[in-house]
């Protein structure tokens, strides 16, 4: 037993500096819950810097509470999605974000508090985004992000189909949670 969690420690290990943003490779992780139209949902991330401004990022949600959808009627009165929930696959989502630190442009405390924009694009679509991050600890501390959508994927939807699709990703959507270093 001691040997495999040595090994899930030594697999798992990240070079991770100090509190809010470091600068090249400093790792960031981070869990919390997104709430957007219709949904409340979970998400997990991960972020690692380029350089002191710049950082790359993966994203996964999914929402996990949903409204039961309206029902749409076609032209002879039929409920083409019966008011059914989502399918899983419009509930998720996977995206690689770029965001710019903006922390050291304004000469702010680097120390504890990290304000970044950035975009983001995924298998729902694309969009920009804001947030920033406190650290009230040295590895830990909360986010708020942003995302707001710009352009929508629609080659995952079968066009042939008359079941009405939903994205929940194609609207705002806004989280809060823990973020923190390994």
């Amino acid at each position: 037993m001691k040997k495999t969690l040595l090994l899930g420690c030594l697999l798992f290990a990240v070079n991770a500096f100090s509190q809010a943003w470091d600068d090249v490779y400093d790792a960031k992780y981070s869990v919390g819950v997104s709430f957007q139209d219709k949904g409340i949902g979970a998400e997990v991330g991960y972020e690692i810097g380029l350089s002191n401004y710049l950082s790359i990022g993966f994203i996964y949600g999914y929402v996990f509470k949903t409204e039961t959808l309206p029902p749409i009627y076609d032209s002879w009165d039929i409920n083409i999605n019966d008011g059914d929930n989502a399918d899983s696959f419009e509930k998720m989502n996977m995206a690689a974000s770029l965001n710019v630190h903006l922390t050291p442009f304004f000469k702010m405390d680097g120390e504890s508090i990290d304000i970044y924009v950035g975009t983001s694009g995924g298998i729902n679509g694309a969009g920009v985004q804001g947030g920033f991050k406190y650290f009230f600890m040295e590895n830990l501390g909360v986010y708020f992000n942003g995302y707001c959508p710009i352009i929508a994927n629609k080659f995952l939807i079968d066009e042939s189909s008359t079941r009405v699709y939903y994205n929940f990703y194609l609207k705002p959507v806004v989280s809060a949670g823990v973020s923190f270093t390994l």
